[in-house]
């Protein structure tokens, strides 16, 4: 998919939230978002079993089925790209 990417050097970013502090809260938002992303992605890798994992993601994050390979969404689950092949057998088959 096509991204634009910014880039700042610490420093600028540090000048830049001084002269307006509103990057400053968009920072901590972000890093609050990638936190809570992280925390919820630790806690599902953490508790469930892999087939609750991927129904997991069916259900609340259907878009990733889509848009990313099978390579990149078994990385994320923390499975084999065969054991994802299984689970998308298994489950389109039921």
């Amino acid at each position: 998919e096509n991204s634009t990417l910014i880039l700042f050097k610490n420093k600028d970013l540090e000048r830049l939230c001084k002269q307006y502090p509103v990057f400053e809260k968009i920072g901590r938002q972000v890093t609050h978002n990638i936190l809570s992303f992280y925390k919820e992605h630790l806690k599902l890798v953490m508790t469930n079993n892999p087939q609750e994992r991927y129904e997991y993601i069916l259900a609340n994050k259907p878009e990733l089925i889509q848009r990313v390979s099978v390579t990149h969404l078994s990385q994320f689950l923390g499975l084999t790209r065969e054991t994802v092949s299984r689970l998308r057998n298994k489950i389109a088959t039921t």
